[in-house]
């Protein structure tokens, strides 16, 4: 006769508020505020996943997959015929509530090989939207050549090993020159500063400190290029063919140029300082510190940007956007005399993320009121966009939704301080919009009656800027000349039509008038160096005013005095130029088509529309299998699936012994689509022959469920509850 002893335990852990939890703790809660109603727009090559937000763009982003894929498969893959799912985001903070993959707030695109899925998100330009498309579609291209195949859930556990110089290097190359201008300012002032780093430390990208992800990728991209300019543009895609069956670096370079991998570093090193300091000489590149004096200070050891000046109308504190404690930026405000300085966190002004510009391009984002009293600036809480005033007299901030609009930025004082021009994202277009200020400092939602649109287009448009006079508006304008892309300088009279004013060989950002009204400063990155340039109004001439090692970014004319954040050793800091210094170069136009805001449209190909349907599929497979005659049976397995969006996800874990008729296994289930989550978990154990601690031997019989959810409030913080059972036999046979 035997005697079982149970065990039987039932509990529910009360609600918990997890207040503050920080990313150093733990991941970052995903909120979700929409529910996005998808379709599929399928092409020669792409199942293209959209929603009514990112519609609009649906026409632009199916010619330039398809372009993009000839181009590219003849580059890499040239007997590519698979289909990739793609997904086509209106914004940033709609991407960042995808169930695919987590995205961070320097995530522009993203590529996983489960089921070759890649998305990205469009911030109102076709120049950007182009860019990180041709690059996620490289990501494709490497996939398809190294993982696809017999059993590709072994293959995809290489993808930790490729490095990562070859892969973003990889991606950044095939977008060609589209950003060239930034590249080539962070290789050469790696170079120049002692900072490039060696090939061998940039196997992956973790480790690294602030801003310096994107010099690894444009480190690689810079690698990737002289690899196809020095040995052959074949390269390229020799070497992912070589790395399908190798597994370092120097066992593939060897084989494909006859060197290793610290002897083809040390050529690359070799090449670039030859190329860059050449450069210098040739262009009479200087310091920032040639054309100013350096205003900011950095903490040191940890690299940092200080962006986008704003003077106090009385000229005695500086303000700015600064990463000098890490992300977010915080609003920072210097005395300019004691060098005294106060901040504001993101999180203290009711932000999770204040955007100092778009993506690696800084903005002028921050404006300081006529009359000395707020300082006005953009932030993101939640997936949601807000305009701030902050008042650094009392410390009060107010907060203030906009209406109908999916993202806003930029915001920027009138002369007379009673109004704030900013770009605002509306069907996912930038247009340019107005509110009163007064109404901005009320806070709250600011209604469509409450604010208005002064253009309408699908060009995309930034960096507003008054004229003293109250003339009109000078703006940023992407155009479309012959099939290129480029942004040139535009102005908006009061009730007036849009018109451009000026065109260049290269993309003109952050506009901004003199004191007086007569001269536009802004920065072009003409000849591929971001450089500060002049406009005269009246006669029309442009005058280039630096060239820099680094670049110039985000300039401001205050009273006499004139402003901008330099690029330099790794770092962004802002200095007061010194009108004696600076260039005086004529540089000529181009010919302006003398408009702006014109319609912009692309039709659809040959393709079919659907509604998305449910599918599921498995997305790993681990398995592993024994026999023998004393063991008998031995099998356990790790087994993924999900459906196409990430929302349906499954896990099973098993492990069975016949042997020692012994059998654990765990079922993991997760519903992910609805802004709380449900979390589904059964897991037991079954277990003979065991021995306790007094010698008798026994059979265990374990089970254990759990269902659970969470309320994220934030980013940070979370109520968490969860309902478990537990039920545990033991059986002791000897026991009668």
């Amino acid at each position: 006769m035997t005697r079982p002893v149970l065990c039987r335990i039932f509990f529910v852990l009360q609600a918990l508020l997890l207040a503050s939890v920080r990313a150093s703790a733990q991941e970052q809660n995903k909120v979700v505020v929409r529910d996005f109603k998808w379709s599929v727009y399928s092409t020669r090559h792409f199942d293209i996943h959209y929603y009514p937000g990112s519609g609009p763009w649906l026409a632009y982003a199916a010619k330039v997959l398809e372009d993009a894929c000839t181009r590219e498969s003849a580059d890499l893959n040239p007997s590519l015929s698979k289909r990739f799912p793609f997904f086509l985001y209106a914004s940033q903070n709609d991407m960042q509530q995808n169930n695919i993959a987590d995205v961070s707030d320097g995530v522009g695109g993203l590529t996983e090989p489960l089921k070759d899925r890649f998305m990205v998100w469009s911030d109102g330009s076709r120049g950007w939207l182009k860019n990180v498309i041709e690059h996620e579609l490289t990501h494709e291209m490497q996939f398809a050549i190294l993982l696809d195949g017999f059993w590709k859930s072994a293959r995809i556990l290489k993808t930790f090993i490729y490095p990562l110089w070859m892969m973003e290097g990889m991606a950044e190359y095939e977008t060609g020159r589209q950003d060239l201008a930034i590249e080539k300012m962070y290789v050469r002032d790696a170079v120049l500063g002692g900072g490039l780093p060696r090939l061998s430390r940039l196997n992956q990208f973790g480790h690294l400190k602030p801003h310096q992800t994107t010099l690894a990728y444009k480190t690689g991209a810079q690698v990737i290029r002289f690899l196809a300019e020095q040995y052959g543009s074949d390269k390229p895609r020799k070497m992912l063919e070589l790395f399908r069956n190798k597994y370092e670096a120097s066992s593939v370079l060897v084989p494909l140029i006859g060197l290793d991998l610290e002897a083809f570093d040390r050529k690359f090193r070799e090449y670039s300082a030859l190329k860059y300091y050449s450069e210098v000489s040739s262009q009479g590149l200087r310091e920032p510190e040639f054309y100013g004096v350096r205003v900011t200070t950095g903490a040191g050891g940890i690299p940092e940007f200080n962006v986008s000046p704003a003077v106090s109308p009385d000229g005695k504190k500086l303000a700015c956007l600064s990463t000098r404690a890490g992300h977010p930026p915080e609003l920072r405000i210097r005395d300019l005399l004691t060098g005294a300085e106060k901040k504001l966190t993101a999180l203290a002004a009711g932000a999770e993320n204040i955007p100092y510009g778009r993506f690696t391009m800084p903005l002028r984002s921050l404006s300081w009121s006529p009359d000395g009293n707020a300082i006005a600036f953009a932030g993101q809480k939640n997936h949601r966009e807000y305009l701030f005033l902050y008042f650094p007299g009392s410390g009060r901030v107010s907060r203030a939704a906009v209406e109908g609009l999916a993202e806003v930025r930029q915001p920027v004082f009138s002369p007379d301080g009673k109004k704030v021009a900013f770009i605002g994202m509306s069907a996912a277009f930038n247009d340019i919009y107005e509110v009163p200020a007064g109404r901005l400092a009320r806070g709250g939602l600011v209604k469509k009656s409450e604010f208005t649109r002064l253009t309408e287009s699908r060009q995309d448009e930034s960096s507003p800027a008054y004229a003293p006079d109250g003339s009109g508006l000078a703006y940023s304008c992407e155009t479309q000349s012959n099939g290129a892309l480029n942004r040139e300088l535009c102005f908006l009279p009061p009730g007036g039509a849009p018109r451009s004013l000026l065109r260049l060989s290269g993309a003109v950002y952050n506009p901004v008038f003199s004191a007086d009204g007569k001269t536009v400063f802004f920065i072009s990155d003409s000849e591929d160096n971001y450089e500060l340039y002049s406009f005269d109004r009246a006669s029309g001439n442009v005058r280039r005013l630096t060239r820099s090692i680094g670049g110039m970014f985000t300039p401001l004319a205050a009273g006499e005095k004139l402003y901008y954040s330099a690029f330099r050793r790794g770092e962004m800091h802002i200095y007061d130029a010194d009108p004696g210094r600076l260039l005086s170069e004529s540089v000529p136009a181009l010919a302006s088509s003398g408009e702006a805001g014109g319609k912009y449209s692309a039709g659809l190909s040959s393709g079919t529309f659907r509604p998305y349907r449910f599918k599921a599929s498995t997305d790993l497979f681990y398995p592993a299998f024994m026999f023998s005659s004393p063991g008998g049976i031995f099998w356990t397995n790790y087994w993924q699936a999900s459906d196409m969006l990430g929302n349906h996800n499954l896990a099973l874990y098993l492990y069975y012994n016949s042997g020692y008729d012994y059998t654990n296994y765990q079922l993991n289930y997760s519903y992910a689509r609805l802004r709380m989550p449900l979390l589904v978990q059964t897991s037991g154990l079954f277990a003979a022959d065991l021995t306790s601690g007094a010698g008798y031997e026994y059979k265990k019989r374990f089970a254990r469920h759990a269902v659970g959810t969470a309320w994220p409030f934030d980013r940070y913080n979370r109520l968490e509850g969860y309902a478990v059972t537990r039920d545990e036999t033991n059986t002791f046979p000897d026991l009668a």
